[in-house]
């Protein structure tokens, strides 16, 4: 269901002001605070001007400080929070918000027209603090048929670190993944480990980990990024994760007599000390290539064929290991040895046995032409002993890269197969190693966000009663922020076409709050809303200053569209121009200092209207302006008698 219109009484500094959102059918709203009005508008976009499946498009415009966000927040907040019929509570604001024909309105507020609205087909709906809470057995399952995005590139702190559970929101910006990331995937620290206390840097650590994770799976799955994204690189770094990173891997140990009642526990034990058994042998074959340069520092030098092989046998202890947590199921300490020693993968569950065996193989086929970019390792050891075999084993088999020209194929199958055994965990990391610009990177990381909501947003369709959704409505709040112009020029164009491909099958609203004119320069002033904020500091809606934004000067628009009261001057050099002007206006004669430093000035001002009416006044005022006309008089009347001269000479 399209947002077509939202009254806020109180949120904020919104107060009693409603705002019309372009819409497929041109539906107009104003709320007088007792009357809900309906009307045409007859100036909307044709069907299909920006993609068929792209319905509208609303861009919100205005100075700092105008609403922007706020706008944003109370929709964020009032529509995207259904878990499966119960309600997530947010901080909300009482409004009116409209849905294509369904009409929410906060129980206090007045509707004396309810009755003719029902009758144009609209279905009006009572709420105490939400829009989408149960009061009235509302169908919450057909609002689930809405799915909405929010990105924010900024890290701003505005919204709150929410889990999203079961929500139909896919929040992707910044701020949120950042704390969130490392509650909402295995590639963090485990909390449960009482032995170690969690250090902030672990949620960095978890959210670029997680980061380039969505950045290597677009690329890996996504084939037409090559179109938006030309010459990104195919090589892709491979490596095992530890204990650290992975909260799959620690595997929990029980004590004797405890273990001696249950054969569960006790089987858990015998895995615990095989795999761990196995990795000490690796640190102990590691001492042959291991030269202790000083109390701190330690380098290995272990030849590539001993890296692979070791590698590889890292890679099986962490798989196992990730396996046993999640599943504890077949697995033994007989059965584990005699993968080990004899390459024995019959473990008697046919999924894991057809799974494995492919995961052998594709693995043993990367392994053969690829190989790990650094020969020799330096290692400084200032960790707690707990943590030193995992930054020693990090260091040593990081960096494992491949082609993926060549082992595509291979890779992803070994990605497949062991989330589809670790139920779309994984026990290894993996990212691309890209030599984008600053722009192409953020081109990258919004894309690879909006591919990654996607995927979660298949996920919870098919876990969440089978939700089938039809319509994404996507927030884009400042998207293209921090970009070099030429980038901003580009941003609207690509990220219309990229989105109208990636989500395919839905009806795409689009939602933006932009500072850039070029954003408005792409769009009819239908379908920009332009805010200012009154002599109270509230929001107020303002008319644009030209008739047309769509195509129009980039000069023009950032100067009258964007609010730019003082002109669009920088700020120090208007104070130094202004201080001229005063300079040459005044009785005073101007010291030497004073006239070299004018001088400088004027001659470096970019501006050619402004430099040359200072030019002027530094003539008139340095009393060269008299002696400049009598110089030109002089070389008229010497021109006027070498013609008299030639005339009689003829």
């Amino acid at each position: 269901m399209e947002i077509k219109f939202v009254w806020i009484q109180d949120y904020r500094n919104i107060k009693n002001i409603g705002f019309n959102f372009n819409n497929s059918n041109g539906d107009q709203f104003e709320y007088d605070g007792q009357n809900l009005r309906i009307s045409q508008n007859l100036d909307t976009t044709p069907k299909g001007f920006f993609r068929e499946n792209i319905s509208s498009i609303t861009a919100i415009v205005g100075k700092n400080g105008a609403g922007k966000t706020n706008l944003s927040e109370f929709l964020y907040y009032n529509l995207v929070h259904v878990r499966n019929g119960a309600l997530a509570r947010f901080p909300t604001g009482k409004g009116i918000l409209i849905l294509e024909k369904k009409i929410f309105i906060q129980e206090t507020l007045k509707l004396v027209n309810e009755k003719k609205l029902q009758e144009e087909g609209y279905e009006v709906e009572r709420y105490e603090f939400n829009p989408l809470d149960k009061k009235g057995n509302r169908d919450w399952f057909k609002m689930e048929a809405n799915r909405y995005i929010y990105y924010n590139p900024l890290l701003d702190m505005r919204f709150k670190d929410w889990v999203s559970g079961n929500d139909n929101i896919q929040d992707i910006s910044t701020t949120y993944l950042l704390t969130s990331d490392i509650y909402n995937s295995s590639k963090h620290y485990n909390n449960s480990q009482p032995y170690r206390v969690q250090k902030r840097t672990e949620r960095l650590l978890a959210y670029s980990r997680n980061e380039k994770l969505r950045e290597s799976d677009l690329i890996l799955n996504y084939s037409e990024i090559a179109e938006f994204l030309p010459n990104h690189s195919d090589i892709i770094s491979f490596s095992v994760d530890t204990i650290r990173n992975n909260q799959l891997l620690n595997l929990e140990y029980y004590g004797r007599e405890e273990a001696s009642r249950d054969k569960n526990k006790q089987n858990s034990n015998e895995i615990y000390h095989f795999l761990d058994d196995l990795e000490k042998n690796i640190s102990y074959q590691l001492e042959e290539y291991h030269k202790k340069e000083n109390e701190y520092t330690s380098l290995y030098t272990v030849p590539l064929e001993v890296k692979k092989e070791l590698f590889k046998k890292i890679f099986y202890i962490t798989f196992f290991r990730a396996y046993w947590k999640i599943h504890a199921s077949t697995l033994t300490a007989k059965l584990l040895d005699d993968f080990f020693t004899k390459g024995n993968s019959e473990f008697g569950d046919d999924n894991l046995d057809t799974k494995l065996k492919a995961i052998v193989i594709n693995l043993d086929q990367i392994l053969v032409d690829s190989g790990f970019t650094v020969k020799s390792n330096v290692i400084v050891h200032d960790q707690t002993d707990d943590e030193k075999w995992e930054d020693t084993f990090a260091a040593i088999f990081n960096k494992f890269e491949l082609s993926l020209n060549k082992k595509q194929k291979q890779f992803k199958r070994i990605i497949s197969n062991s989330k589809s055994l670790l139920k779309d965990n994984l026990h290894f990391h993996y990212q691309f190693e890209n030599n984008y610009s600053s722009g192409e990177q953020k081109l990258l990381n919004f894309y690879a966000r909006l591919f990654y909501a996607k995927n979660e947003i298949k996920f919870r369709e098919k876990n969440n009663y089978n939700t089938q959704s039809k319509r994404i409505v996507l927030f884009i709040d400042e998207g293209e922020v921090g970009m070099h112009p030429e980038w901003q020029r580009l941003f609207f164009s690509k990220a219309i076409e990229f989105i109208s491909r990636l989500f395919d099958e839905y009806i795409i609203q689009i939602i933006f709050t932009t500072h850039s004119p070029f954003i408005l320069s792409e769009l009819p002033n239908s379908n920009v809303i332009f805010l200012n904020k009154n002599k109270f500091g509230n929001t107020e809606l303002v008319q644009h200053k030209t008739q047309h934004t769509f195509g129009g000067n980039i000069y023009s628009l950032f100067a009258d569209s964007f609010f730019m009261d003082n002109g669009t001057i920088g700020a120090f050099s208007k104070k130094k121009i202004e201080w001229v002007l005063t300079l040459l206006e005044s009785e005073q004669d101007l010291s030497h200092e004073e006239s070299k430093t004018i001088e400088f000035i004027i001659s470096r001002i970019g501006e050619p209207i402004i430099k040359m009416e200072l030019e002027e006044l530094f003539k008139r005022k340095e009393g060269t302006a008299e002696i400049d006309e009598l110089k030109n008089k002089i070389k008229n009347l010497e021109k006027e008698l070498r013609n008299k001269t030639n005339d009689q000479t003829e």
